[in-house]
């Protein structure tokens, strides 16, 4: 499976804080404490020492990305600079946890030095743990969810034909795909190019094709802004759908449900359904 990080369908959610938690029993098992009456306060300290920082990272690398500077900087550098911050930022939880259950003696006179010594003991395996675990997807072992190609282009084919004729009221016009927006430059070669969905897991972004589904270390509203509008719209905060792959439309309650030509089913917010009541009624059933 070359070219590929072939696991099924593991949330990124799962995938980095499972490994924070792997790593905290890891760390925990090889640690002396770990044999004397005390160890489950041992290992309550070692799952604080690498959960915390994962979602350290996870919180401060998807808030930079809002920001034009650090989208402008390469991929490596963004995890290399998030890292930096939030290893930064957990240093004096990572003290504190130290004081509380490893009851370390820390004074006023002696906090500068013994934030610095917990970051140099705590900041540089972080930072080069946050890079391994993303590196898998960053040098092209994608997180793929492989379908039958032919099976899967006749069957949207199929279905797009029968639910969007060229002269049916319930068309929505689509447009040519921009294969030169910066997006289609991270989406692995084997999905091609005709976008179903996008969904925003953590800092990455679920690209949904008519041959598969990957994760990207993208932003979704960067896609958004990269993609034609005539070519699809937001209908949920973490969602972004074709137009001509929405199969059909039902309203639930204050929300709704997009159902798409490959089988799945994205929500649509409260927020966005005002906004799109005009474009989904042709499609409501």
């Amino acid at each position: 499976m070359s070219g590929q990080f072939n696991f099924g369908d593991v949330k990124p959610s799962q995938y980095f804080l499972g490994i924070a938690a792997v790593l905290g029993l890891l760390f925990f098992l090889i640690s002396p404490a770990s044999e004397d009456s005390r160890s489950w306060i041992n290992m309550l300290q070692w799952q604080v020492q690498t959960l915390g920082p994962m979602l350290f990272l996870i919180v401060i690398h998807a808030a930079l990305l809002q920001l034009g500077w650090f989208q402008r900087l390469g991929v490596w550098l963004k995890l290399v600079v998030s890292g930096g911050l939030a290893t930064l930022a957990f240093t004096p939880i990572a003290l504190f946890s130290d004081v509380v259950f490893a009851n370390e003696s820390v004074t006023r006179e002696n906090v500068v030095e013994a934030l610095w010594e917990e970051w140099g003991a705590m900041g540089p395996p972080v930072l080069l743990c946050w890079l391994a675990i993303n590196a898998p997807f960053i040098l092209g072992l994608k997180l793929i969810r492989q379908t039958e190609l032919t099976a899967t282009r006749n069957s949207s084919d199929e279905s797009s034909a029968k639910k969007l004729p060229a002269n049916n009221s319930r068309q929505f016009d689509s447009t040519k795909e921009e294969t030169s927006s910066p997006i289609f430059k991270m989406i692995p070669t084997a999905l091609g190019n005709d976008i179903i969905f996008l969904k925003a897991e953590l800092h990455y972004l679920s690209v949904t094709t008519t041959l598969g589904n990957s994760l990207i270390l993208y932003n979704i509203k960067d896609a958004e802004s990269e993609l034609p509008d005539d070519n699809g719209f937001r209908c949920h905060r973490s969602y972004w759908v074709a137009k001509k792959h929405i199969d059909s439309f039902k309203r639930q309650g204050r929300q709704g449900i997009i159902r798409l030509t490959n089988g799945e089913e994205v929500p649509v917010s409260r927020r966005y359904l005002s906004e799109l009541t005009a474009k989904l009624k042709p499609l409501e059933c």
